[in-house]
């Protein structure tokens, strides 16, 4: 460990020790990013408060890991057509073992079956995180692969007002993702319908509800209720456009978006290469959502079982939610284990983890090593930021700083969600925001995917916009120049 060495990459709120355990020893216990990259990761650390989390890593060895990714897409000799089967051969394994869990009466199981359920779950979601690590590395908060694109594009002498409308038609993905298909079929229900209060009572949207409830569970839910989908059920019969229009559009767009990319690639001459490496953005681009969607129904699912488990052991589902691994199978197979111990975890945890090791620190001793290690960012006071454009256009409005679910609901129309980052639990409150502003991310990340679908004017990547606006300032975005000012 070398002292100033760590750098705080990604902060999540609503999040729990055992999913986030899951992502970090997917990065760094297992042989994948080696076998993919050449070689992996050293150390880092996360740590747990009040359901929200901070993961740290040492930032030379990450800088090194996305410089191998990136040299290994010029070369060719990372095949971005394996990644994604192997995400795909992962991600249908554990969405079958999910279906079998759900169709599941858990009532009549025993607590051996619910651990054999996780026993399979765990070594597929741990190869699921590792094989996602390689899109996340490309280029999360070095850019490196952004500023390569961005550089082909003006060596292709792009005008520097198009830099970002062009960037946008060449990494947004043409796949049909799960939340496609999810918004697709409740368009079909709308569509089925002349007026709101007949699709409101119909079987379909019940059923529609109760099909795609985890589809936003993030780490630990809650799950979707029916008026969460009645209510944009209800926005849709309130646009200015038919509902079957609507529906025709839906289906278009992703033809659009391809048609788009392939008229921008000829008029500009990409070659073989760069061709290939505006691909890889959309491939990556594309796996995060697709790792997004498994992961949810993965944590919706273990959940599940949890509650099921808690009911036989007069446990509460927390306690499941920050014992590791072995503690759960222990916890299933009789064996005495200190819950007290974990009880302390749900109100601070920190663990220290290399390729060989983890160790949970108490909060001084965690306290002492994050002195040590941990970069400060320097913030220096100023009304204007500069970011990067994720999606074009301008917007004004009252900045709403968003930090967990409990923020949602003082973000009203009009207003700009201003977050450390974003995730699928703000979703409710990114519909009714005018644009996003957030502090990390790259091109592919989650506010960058939602603001190209929703259409929304988007700066990421600002690194302090949370600590320099508050709640109701009057912001103002330009996402072609890539600046959000104050303007009182």
């Amino acid at each position: 460990m070398k002292p100033r060495s760590v750098k705080i990459l990604i902060e999540e709120t609503n999040v729990n020790y055992h999913g986030w355990a899951a992502i970090a020893d997917g990065f760094m216990h297992l042989p994948t990013v080696k076998n993919y990259l050449g070689l992996g990761f050293t150390y880092g650390f996360q740590e747990i408060q009040d359901n929200s989390g901070r993961y740290g890593f040492d930032i030379v060895n990450w800088n090194a890991l996305g410089a191998a990714c990136l040299r290994k897409l010029q070369d060719g000799s990372l095949s971005l057509k394996k990644l994604e089967n192997q995400h795909k051969i992962y991600g249908k394994k554990i969405n079958r073992i999910c279906r079998e869990v759900e169709k599941t009466d858990l009532k009549t199981i025993g607590l051996k079956q619910a651990a054999q359920y996780l026993k399979q779950l765990w070594p597929l979601y741990l190869e699921l995180n590792a094989l996602g690590s390689i899109p996340v590395l490309s280029d999360y908060d070095h850019n490196l692969l952004t500023n390569k694109l961005l550089a082909i594009l003006r060596f292709h002498d792009v005008r520097p007002e198009k830099i970002q409308d062009t960037l946008n038609a060449l990494i947004t993905p043409e796949n049909k993702t799960l939340f496609w298909q999810e918004q697709k079929e409740l368009l079909l229900i709308a569509a089925k319908y002349k007026k709101f209060r007949e699709a409101h009572g119909s079987l379909g949207l019940l059923k529609h509800s109760k099909k795609y409830a985890w589809l936003n569970y993030g780490y630990q839910g809650p799950l979707s209720t029916f008026e969460d989908f009645s209510g944009r059920l209800k926005k849709i019969y309130g646009q200015k456009t038919a509902p079957k229009t609507q529906l025709r559009e839906h289906e278009a767009f992703l033809k659009k978006i391809e048609t788009k990319r392939k008229k921008t690639q000829i008029l500009l001459g990409l070659n073989k290469k760069e061709k290939l490496l505006f691909a890889a953005a959309r491939n990556f681009t594309y796996l995060k959502i697709y790792r997004v969607g498994v992961r949810h129904y993965f944590s919706f699912t273990c959940d599940t079982l949890f509650a099921e488990m808690g009911k036989r052991l007069k446990l509460g589902p927390k306690i499941f939610q920050f014992a590791t691994r072995e503690e759960i199978l222990g916890l299933a197979t009789g064996k005495k284990i200190d819950t007290k111990k974990i009880q302390r975890r749900l109100r601070y945890l920190f663990e220290y983890i290399t390729p060989k090791s983890r160790t949970f620190l108490a909060k001084p001793a965690a306290k002492q090593i994050q002195k040590k290690l941990v970069i400060e960012e320097k913030i220096e006071a100023s009304d204007t930021l500069k970011g990067q454009a994720a999606f074009l256009g301008k917007a004004r409005g009252k900045a709403k700083l968003v930090f967990s679910a409990k923020d949602l609901p003082k973000v009203q129309h009009g207003d700009i969600l201003v977050a450390i980052s974003t995730n699928p639990d703000f979703l409710p409150a990114m519909y009714r925001a005018n644009a996003f502003v957030t502090d990390h991310g790259g091109i592919t990340s989650h506010a960058a995917i939602v603001a190209r679908e929703m259409k929304k004017p988007c700066i990421i990547g600002t690194k302090i916009a949370t600590k320099i606006f508050k709640d109701g300032d009057i912001i103002e975005i330009d996402a072609s120049l890539g600046i959000v000012r104050k303007i009182s």
